[in-house]
């Protein structure tokens, strides 16, 4: 994926090659990961107990949701724009996205963690002294990760996607499990506190590797070039990214939540197996949106709507032809992978199916949130998935209390069809573009 965007591919056969390349082996790394992170958790689970598990999880947990505010809707803002002064060759521009919007970011990020430590120091001191310590370790991660995913996110929009990649895989990964399992065979038990600064440890050398990794691959003029402020404001710009992301959330999270709050716990543990089981149906679909991101721009700000439409084209059919394959799957053979979780989890197979249908839809339209977003849309893209996050709360006030985990299926997948529908009118009469898999059928394009 390190092709310079004036060579990307331009015929159907090339760009289906260009494609596979590169979801390929990030789908690799993903399975992988997948792994190994369940290795991980097993050996952690028994080297800290589930006192000590439990603290660990907590903390990280806190740590990943205040990651959210500290990029505050950048990273796709970064890939984007990345891409835009990399295709037009503006470099003192790239070079303040590289250095002083980096900077402010991971400054920004600097201080959220020592507000939060300051927080912490005040909220859990006495009887909570265990957490006082674990957060005040585990929030030195903040910066890290911070700095982590900016690098990453100029790594993708200079169209090294893999390489964005391998920081996380290599380090947090493979090398956290090595030096876990070391620990195991030495130790029956540590604290949670020393878990903590082994990831700490891991993660400070992957970010330094992934500077290495940036560095190496900008351009010159970029490393010994001058610097100059980019013409958007950067803020401003980043607003509806980070209410976009937002009400994904919401979107994602809603039916659990309003189960719980309306039914039992037990129910919620039983939907939740049907949310995992149905959610292998898309999972395609995000690697496939890392690995076009930063070519849409360069289409789109080069004009070629014809290799612009090929790429969302074929990209959407794999993506819907693995979901139609996955659900497929789980209409067979559903049954036995909810046993997995336990005999009380078969409850679930009506509410997995329907779920899943709502992720073919979603396949079906393919990288549309993308398209918007990839090509200055973003503010169409939050109107549709606001539209849809109203529609998905109001179903599920409805449907829950009368079908339970069905209803809150059935309130989830009808504003998929709410939202993607509305994505989809909107990126094709705002862009031209064709995003669902009949795209080439609707918008012709020579050979």
């Amino acid at each position: 994926m390190g092709d310079p965007p004036r060579n990307l591919p331009g015929t159907t056969s090339e760009l289906a090659k260009y494609l596979v390349r590169g979801i390929s082996w990030l789908m690799v790394f993903r399975a992988l990961s997948l792994g190994i992170g369940l290795v991980i958790n097993i050996i952690m689970a028994r080297l800290l107990l589930a006192s000590g598990y439990g603290v660990y999880t907590f903390v990280i947990t806190l740590v990943n949701i205040l990651v959210v505010p500290a990029l505050f809707g950048f990273v796709p803002l970064i890939v984007r724009e990345t891409a835009r002064h990399h295709l037009g060759g503006n470099w003192p521009e790239l070079a303040a996205i590289v250095g002083k919007v980096r900077f402010r970011l991971v400054s920004f990020s600097v201080l959220l963690a020592f507000l939060s430590a300051l927080a912490a120091g005040f909220l859990l001191r006495g009887n909570m002294e265990v957490y006082n310590h674990v957060f005040l370790l585990g929030i030195m991660l903040l910066p890290l990760i911070v700095f982590l995913q900016l690098n990453g996110s100029i790594l993708r929009g200079l169209h090294h996607v893999v390489s964005s990649e391998l920081p996380e895989f290599l380090f947090r990964r493979i090398l956290f499990l090595l030096v876990l399992i070391a620990v195991y065979i030495q130790v029956e038990q540590v604290e949670a506190e020393n878990i903590m600064m082994l990831y700490l440890g891991v993660s400070f050398l992957a970010l330094v590797f992934s500077s290495y990794l940036l560095r190496s691959k900008l351009p010159a003029e970029i490393r010994d070039g001058i610097v100059v402020d980019p013409e958007i404001n950067w803020l401003r710009a980043s607003i509806p990214f980070f209410m976009l992301n937002g009400i994904s959330l919401i979107n994602q999270h809603t039916d659990t939540l309003m189960l719980g709050a309306l039914e039992s716990s037990a129910l919620v543990g039983v939907y939740q197996a049907a949310v995992r089981s149905a959610g292998v149906v898309v999972m395609l679909l995000s690697v496939v949106n890392m690995v076009i991101q930063p070519s849409i721009v360069t289409l789109h700000n080069s004009g070629d709507t014809i290799r612009l439409q090929r790429l969302v084209t074929l990209s959407t059919r794999g993506v819907f032809f693995v979901a139609v394959s996955c659900l497929v799957a789980l209409a067979v053979f559903g049954e036995y992978l909810l046993s997995l979780f336990g005999h009380e989890f078969g409850a679930a197979r009506n509410a997995m199916l329907i779920l899943a249908g709502g992720h073919v839809v979603n396949a079906f339209s393919g990288t549309v949130g993308m398209l918007l977003s990839m090509t200055g849309r973003e503010s169409e893209a939050l109107y549709g998935v606001s539209i849809g996050a109203t529609v998905n709360i109001a179903l599920n006030l409805i449907l829950i209390p009368t079908y339970g985990i069905e209803g809150a299926a059935v309130a989830t997948t009808t504003s998929t069809v709410v939202w993607t529908t509305i994505l989809i009118r909107l990126a094709t009469r705002k862009s031209g573009i064709y995003p669902t898999v009949f795209g080439s059928f609707l918008r012709p394009q020579p050979k």
